[in-house]
């Protein structure tokens, strides 16, 4: 614990509750969310050629994965919102940005399925052709 540096945090009350809903979401405490989103905003700025050897590559990797799990769930309650408001009722997502394909299985199922379930547990209908261009929803 000594590369911990203590810190105190003024946030906007909307910001702070959106913080500790995605902590939720994602059974983290608040600060383990703030953290792990500010990697990602840092790791996205590291420079080509960082890494070093396999293992560098992997920690990399998973971090990112957690990133794309929260950039899909947005991207599908964004999809099914505007689909709703313009009266439709079911919605494609694309996920070929994604590049889902170059996931191993493991990979994959750690990113989609918790998706999918919470989808599901919300009442929406999810097709059974899932692939990583994409998928419909239904409400």
């Amino acid at each position: 614990m000594n590369d911990i540096q203590k810190t105190a945090l003024r946030l906007p009350r909307k910001l702070h509750t959106q913080v500790v809903s995605a902590a939720k979401e994602n059974d983290r405490t608040m600060n383990s969310e703030i953290v792990n989103r500010l990697e990602m905003s840092f790791a996205s700025k590291e420079p080509q050629g960082s890494i070093s050897d396999a293992s560098q590559a992997r920690e990399l990797a998973q971090r990112s994965r957690e990133n794309v799990v929260q950039s899909i769930r947005q991207l599908c309650y964004f999809e099914i919102e505007r689909t709703a408001r313009l009266g439709g009722q079911s919605t494609q997502i694309d996920l070929s940005k994604y590049e889902l394909d170059s996931y191993t299985e493991d990979a994959w199922e750690e990113t989609i399925t918790p998706i999918l379930k919470e989808l599901k547990d919300k009442g929406f209908s999810i097709d059974d052709d899932v692939s990583a261009d994409g998928f419909f929803i239904e409400f």
